[in-house]
């Protein structure tokens, strides 16, 4: 493998020369005689002028964006006969053939028609190169940011419960918290189920920054909480975002891609706009934090130190350009205090898009950005030296005070001088060229850099009340993804037959740079490491190399019946020797057949696309997991070594093969859009840790490719455009997506836990979750427990998946007189269990608050099983309550963790403009999270507090939030926010 490795730096460097001797030739050329076209694009229907519409010279890879009163103007056209083409969101596609002459001016207007379904709508993620929407045989799910209403604060929260399948779950209401993303359920047990992320074709960072802990001593010393490089984005300067689910879909991307793909496309510059098109965003509001606890002691003891926080956003962009040069520039800084003290997040975002059109034939773009952001928060999660796991066990924290003690909060407030500080700086910058030296072949390359710094301070000075003589920690990280492409795509259009070939090739580079430096018994005052008396250090380097080659053949006949083919050759430096190339092939076929002669023509039947697709990808080991490592200790006062990881030369990727069908359909005149999807995919090879013969001289496990996972489901969207006059319009939608998860096979390994009572055993889910079950939970009895089939109390009962079955989304939008526009979106996630480590971490200790406000005959709970007199408790009630129970082994604070949270709610204004030079000026109030519905058997806290897993070693968080219990964090917060927008 190193073989290959070396000659594809080769490759990478030639790919570089010719990217630079090709622009240097092509701009050399003689450019000809050039013309210009101009126009004006309307709806059919209103003659309403349509702003944003991409008209374009498909051939020669040159066009511009209609502006808002619809006028739009191509310059520097060749001489000669050409297709003009208008395409916009919603919208059918119009072409117009055009004779253009030398210095001549020719006038092409447009009346676009309406089309919900969007047949020729262009895609990029997937294939190679690009496909309209009639050519894809797999659901590609996307997000247009003309269609987003509310101010959205940060991109997680742009992409929740939009697309049925991707699923964003909150982690936390601290400062800077990121979510989990999952594209249709868990894919490895073993490896990051994180999709790859893409921004204008270059892949950047998609797992979660690591997390901010010292690198030795228990692990969860910080505020256990992740940030993601997603939220690093600019959600306003956002175009569209394309998200692909499956195995089926992401053949292509290689053996990285199992768990899916979500590609950013941000703004571009436009030319034929009369001067520069500015717009400014200005947000403020409030956040807050939803309550939990019960009624005597809200938000579970924590209430002294909960506060509104406070939110603000400011944003300006301009975009224009002319015909050799078209940009977007933008700017933003945020300004977030959170809910509990000493937390705030800040963040400073610059972007800088560009396009060249040297020649004819040849479109340069360049994009780039630059984020730099501040994070802070107190001590929190399960950490004995932190504020919320203290103020949750009152009497049994580590000060022994009770909730209602005046000493209580003045107690805690010591905690608070821990300092847990990060700065995260980001570099993305990308640079295309697509060169068209010959009509219907198109070349393009791309080269990418994305660069992510973390600097991380952990510190408790001399004198802390839980470590008396100071700890000091600083981490210092960086990661890089270095990136490249080439694809090469020739069209053959032979009158009902068309034929698009498409080749090329990848290479991703990443690097991970990891140094940590720990101090311990400080000096009093500011303190360095090198200030403490005793000092240690730590480094860890990684690079891992994926190149690849693939190919495409995209067949149409009579412009509805199409097949794609499609195969991946990769090669990956993770890895074993023995593992060699891989081959992941996919093939799918669409069909719209509406277009068919036979199809009805009524009111009820619109168009309809039927769709069919196979593939396969995959998921790579670890950088280190191939090889054998060792790890130095002392022995004997001497130098030595233990072994570590055995190594493993066959081990290779897990493959994941999924088929997919569905249709996308529109009803009754258009007014109704539905989209189905029905996947079925199974993981082979999955990694899995797999215990070794001790007389090898390795005690620990290796990961080997022997597991079976299995994933299927059903997604659906529904959209609805109810009523619509000239002065009220209703319309609304509905989302449903499931998953039903099952580890097939263990491949002769035993069960194992994958952490917060997360377990992967035969026949269940991907994790499930495992416990004490109590049979008789509402009988006035002790507590019947299920047994094992020894006849014992079976801490390892299954109850059901981690992860949800079934999650629905609807949204609703009311149009009013003056345009003023009101629109809500909820999410509902249920059907899956979660396990509640932090009340069970209270209850061990005898000072669960449930069992305090259990009253019966004048005495608590807690009293009454003191006293042995239980008659009038039931047995859920004895368990909790009881000491001896609920330190058993197995937790029994498992429950179903359905939930409904109204994600948005905006009420849209726009306001009468009297200035010269303003074209627009919106005024939004939106409230984020503020209902909750939880179910029954949920007594405290909420599902979305999460644990944010273990320590980070060189950069990985691949293996945080495999299974999600709650833990001793703050629910994901809510906000009310007044944002004002102007255009000019």
């Amino acid at each position: 493998m190193l073989k290959i490795i070396r000659n594809e730096n080769r490759s990478g460097g030639s790919l570089l020369l010719w990217f630079t001797m090709t622009i240097v030739l092509v701009m050399t050329q003689t450019l000809s005689a050039q013309g210009v076209i101009t126009g004006r694009v309307t709806d059919s229907d209103t003659g309403d002028p349509l702003a944003g519409v991409n008209v374009f010279i498909g051939v020669l890879g040159i066009g511009a964006s209609s502006t808002a009163d619809g006028n739009y103007t191509i310059d520097r056209i060749p001489e000669g006969r050409h297709e003009v083409t208008a395409g916009y969101i919603g919208y059918e596609t119009s072409s117009q053939m055009v004779d253009v002459s030398s210095g001549a001016t020719v006038n092409v207007d447009f009346a676009l028609e309406s089309s919900p379904l969007m047949l020729d709508e262009v895609f990029v993620t997937g294939t190679a190169g690009q496909a309209r929407r009639r050519e894809v045989g797999n659901s590609v799910g996307t997000i247009n940011i003309s269609e987003v209403n509310e101010p959205v604060a940060n991109l997680e929260d742009m992409l929740s419960a939009r697309i049925p399948g991707l699923n964003i779950q909150g982690t936390s209401g601290a400062s800077g918290a990121g979510g989990v993303i999952r594209l249709r359920g868990n894919s490895s047990v073993a490896m990051s189920n994180a999709p790859l992320v893409y921004i204008d074709g270059v892949r950047v960072r998609s797992d979660s920054y690591p997390k901010n802990v010292p690198p030795t001593g228990y692990s969860g010393r910080g505020h256990n909480t992740l940030s993601s490089p997603l939220n690093d984005i600019n959600p306003n300067d956002v175009e569209r975002v394309e998200v692909i689910k499956g195995a089926a879909a992401t053949t292509l991307y290689g053996t990285e891609a199992a768990a899916g793909v979500i590609q950013i496309f941000t703004k571009k510059g436009t030319s034929g706009v009369s001067g520069a098109k500015w717009n400014v965003q200005v947000d403020q509001g409030t956040i807050f934090l939803p309550e939990f606890g019960t009624e005597e002691r809200p938000y579970f003891g924590l209430g002294p130190f909960v506060k509104d926080g406070s939110k603000a956003n400011y944003s300006v962009s301009t975009i224009g350009g002319g015909a050799d040069l078209r940009y977007f520039l933008s700017a933003n800084w945020s300004d977030n205090t959170g809910v509990l003290p000493d937390s705030r997040d800040d963040r400073l975002n610059f972007r800088g898009n560009f396009g060249f059109s040297p020649a004819k034939n040849l479109q340069i773009n360049y994009n780039t950005m630059v984020s730099k952001s501040h994070t802070q928060n107190p001590p929190q999660g399960n950490n004995a030296h932190g504020l919320t796991l203290n103020a949750y066990r009152g009497r049994a924290s580590y000060f022994g005070t009770e909730w209602g003690d005046p000493m209580f909060k003045e107690e805690l407030d010591q905690l608070m001088v821990y300092d847990i500080t990060s700065e995260f700086t980001r570099y993305t910058t990308g640079g295309e060229m697509i060169w068209s030296p010959i009509p219907n072949f198109t070349n393009t390359f791309k080269l990418g850099y994305d660069r992510s710094h973390a600097d991380h301070r952990n510190y408790r000075p001399y004198g802390f009340i839980r470590a008396t003589y100071g700890i000091l920690a600083d981490l210092d990280w960086t990661g890089e993804l270095i990136n490249s492409e080439y694809i090469g795509s020739y069209d053959l259009d032979m009158g009902d037959i068309t034929l698009d070939v498409s080749a090329g090739g990848q290479r991703t580079e990443s690097r991970d740079h990891h140094i940590t430096a720990h101090a311990e018994n400080l000096p009093p005052g500011d303190a360095t490491v090198t200030g403490g008396a005793s000092q240690q250090a730590r480094e860890y380097r990684t690079k891992i190399i994926n190149a690849g080659y693939f190919g495409q053949a995209l067949i149409g006949f009579k412009d509805r019946y199409f097949l794609t083919l499609g195969m991946r050759i990769d090669g990956f430096s993770a890895f074993g020797e023995e593992a060699g190339y891989q081959q992941l092939p996919k093939v799918s076929a669409s069909y719209i057949i509406s277009d068919e002669s036979f199809w009805p023509q009524t009111p009820l039947f619109g168009a309809m696309k039927l769709r069919v697709a196979w593939g396969q990808s995959g998921r790579a080991p670890g950088a280190f997991d191939a090889v054998r490592t060792w790890d130095p200790v002392g022995w004997g006062g001497a130098v030595a070594f233990f072994p570590e990881n055995v190594g493993n030369s066959a081990l290779g990727p897990e493959i994941t093969t999924e088929i997919e069908f569905g249709f996308d359909a529109t009803f009754l005149n258009d007014k109704v859009t539905m989209e189905f999807t029905s996947y079925d995919q199974t993981t082979t090879d999955a990694l899995f840790s797999v215990t070794q013969t001790p007389s090898l001289g390795f005690l620990g496990s290796q990961l080997e490719n022997v597991g079976e996972l299995k994933n299927s489901g059903m997604e659906v969207a529904l959209q609805a455009d109810i009523v619509r006059t000239s002065s009220f319009g209703l319309s609304g939608g509905f989302t449903l997506a499931t998953n039903n998860s099952e580890v097939l096979s263990l491949g002769g390994s035993p069960e194992f836990g994958v952490g917060g009572g997360g377990w992967i055993k035969e026949g269940g889910a991907v994790p499930g979750i495992i416990g004490r079950k109590i049979l008789n939970p509402n009988d006035l009895a002790d507590p019947d427990f299920a047994k094992d089939e020894n006849g014992s109390t079976d801490a390892r009962y299954m109850f059901g998946p981690n992860l949800p079955v079934n999650v629905y989304a609807g949204f609703l939008e009311v149009t009013l007189p003056m345009g003023i526009r009101v629109s809500a979106r909820g999410e509902y996630m249920g059907g899956h269990y979660i396990s509640d480590g932090a009340s069970s971490n209270v209850a061990r200790r005898g000072a669960y608050t449930v069992c305090d406000e259990i009253v019966k005959g004048g005495s608590t709970a807690y009293e009454l099983v003191d006293a042995g007199t239980t008659d009038q408790l039931t047995a859920r009630e004895r368990a909790m309550c009881t000491r001896s129970t609920v330190g058993g082994s197995g937790n029994i604070f498992i429950y179903p963790a359905d939930f409904f949270k109204m994600r948005d709610l905006t009420v849209t204004v726009p306001i009468p403009v009297q200035f010269n030079n303003i074209n627009s000026m919106t005024l939004k109030f939106s409230a984020r999270n503020a209902y909750r519905w939880l179910n029954d058997d949920f007594p405290l806290f909420d599902p979305e507090m999460v644990s944010g897993g273990g320590r980070a070693t060189g950069g990985s968080t691949a293996y945080y939030h495999q299974s999600r219990s709650i833990s001793e964090h703050i629910p994901p917060t809510g906000s009310y926010t007044l944002s004002l927008r102007v255009t000019f």
